[in-house]
């Protein structure tokens, strides 16, 4: 059976978190430009995963995937700025959710450690833990832009230099 259009991206969020966690325990003893190549790296093998392994793709030869018509809430999205209004949304919900997030205990910890993580770990804040967190948060942020990004439609509608004679939006 299908999935509603949120519940699929969501998902996505949820599958990037874990990936961001997996990425995440290794890069913990590294910091700096070193922690800046360890995660290009990460995106550069997944590149290379999603080239290689078919089942990705759904097997098509083409290397593209389909997605289905799309429906939120019963109403069927046909044109590229309801699309964007759906992202829109998501964009202004995640916003406010952030922006609250920093300012709470977590975002805290995240401060004390990116200024100084030795204090923080006297301090009482466990690095491991916020971390992780981190880039489980940031994973999964990127997860739903990505998500959102594969409607059909928004990259032709949000990079005009996309769209060819083929292609009208």
């Amino acid at each position: 059976p299908r999935l509603r259009m949120v519940v699929s991206i969501l998902r996505g969020g949820l599958m990037a978190a874990c990936v961001g966690i997996l990425f995440g325990v290794p890069s913990l003893r590294i910091k700096g430009l070193y922690l800046a190549v360890a995660t290009l790296a990460a995106q550069f093998f997944f590149d290379w995963v999603f080239l290689r392994v078919p089942w990705f793709t759904n097997y098509s030869s083409s290397g593209s995937v389909n997605a289905p018509e799309l429906t939120f809430f019963g109403l069927t999205l046909s044109s590229p700025i309801e699309r964007y209004f759906i992202c829109l949304v998501f964009v202004t919900v995640f916003a406010l959710l952030a922006k609250n997030l920093v300012r709470g205990n977590l975002g805290r910890q995240w401060m004390a450690i990116r200024d100084m993580d030795i204090a923080a770990e006297l301090m009482g804040i466990r690095p491991l833990y916020a971390k992780l967190t981190a880039f489980a948060v940031s994973s999964f942020i990127v997860g739903v832009a990505g998500a959102l990004w594969a409607l059909p439609g928004m990259s032709l509608l949000l990079l005009p230099s996309l769209r060819g004679s083929e292609h009208p939006a």
